[in-house]
């Protein structure tokens, strides 16, 4: 489920229209609102999409501190049982090592997908199949280099450069042995980083976008790029409220994008060409392409 699925199953109906209407309008949330819809985005990236974690939420009331995290650890022990169906030993063992090293991949601030994090010896050769069996399987999503934002991305990609995203922020969680407590601190902002950005990620992919980032000599990065009714649109993920952003500066000084999209934990907004989205009203941008009211 995406974050308005989550909010329909929680019969948040009413929130997630305002958030639709503030999106598609520009408007800010009032300020109990806003603060409302962020707690339950942190929820989410503790509990994450997937429905039998969502209904143990709710069976427990929506408590985080009586929810029993041996849910997610099942879904990822069957994600592991049905590797070995279909895969040889030797296989199994690389997909299975891959899929485990996803918080070591996410958890730096370059994260590019290394395989010596996956393994001393590991390369290109040995675990590209691996990486294709994950995401065959809908586990984990691909964002690829650009190495110039232009029409079609497709053009411009470098295959070999890209970040690996997991196909659901709460089994990301749940790799990092995190608790509710761990997502709900202000401290460890590189690791809400990688949340907020897999999370990102997660609500991109759900709308069925191809994922893509840029990057200018290894002193910028922009963490999404997207083609928004004809133009590459730049995206930078905050964890929290502050919003500035030297690589998103150095983007817009050589490419001059129509707008900016900046996601962080302010309300909505648009001013100087800078697109404010919060984090719990992503699965919104979709409705960007269709819509006369945005730029």
């Amino acid at each position: 489920m995406d974050f308005e699925e989550f909010l329909w199953a929680c019969e948040e109906n009413m929130l997630a229209e305002e958030i639709r209407s503030s999106f598609l309008k520009n408007k800010a949330l009032f300020e109990a609102v806003h603060e409302k819809s962020l707690s339950l985005y942190k929820d989410y990236l503790f509990i994450g999409g997937l429905p039998a974690s969502i209904l143990e939420y709710l069976d427990k009331n929506r408590n985080l501190n009586k929810y029993d995290r041996i849910i997610k650890q099942n879904i990822i022990d069957g994600y592991i049982a049905d590797m070995s169906k279909y895969t040889t030993s030797a296989e199994h063992m690389r997909i299975r090592k891959t899929y485990y090293s996803m918080p070591k991949q996410l958890g730096r601030d370059n994260r590019k997908f290394k395989y010596k994090l996956v393994d001393e010896k590991a390369n290109k050769l040995k675990y590209e199949t691996s990486i294709d069996w994950l995401l065959n399987s809908n586990l984990i999503t691909r964002c690829v280099l650009v190495d110039k934002p232009q029409i079609p991305l497709t053009a411009y990609e470098k295959t070999d450069y890209f970040k690996l995203y997991m196909n659901d922020v709460g089994l990301l969680v749940e790799l990092c042995n995190m608790s509710a407590y761990d997502v709900f601190r202000d401290e460890n902002m590189i690791f809400k980083g990688m949340l907020a950005e897999n999370y990102v990620a997660q609500m991109l992919a759900s709308k069925d976008y191809r994922l893509n980032y840029w990057t200018s000599s290894n002193t910028a990065e922009v963490d999404f790029i997207l083609s928004i009714k004809g133009n590459v649109i730049p995206i930078e993920v905050k964890a929290s409220g502050n919003t500035k952003s030297k690589s998103l500066n150095v983007y817009t000084q050589m490419y001059n994008p129509r707008y900016v999209i900046k996601i962080s934990s302010k309300n909505f907004g648009f001013v100087n060409n800078i697109k404010s989205v919060p984090l719990y009203s992503v699965h919104l941008i979709k409705s960007l392409i269709s819509t006369d009211d945005i730029p």
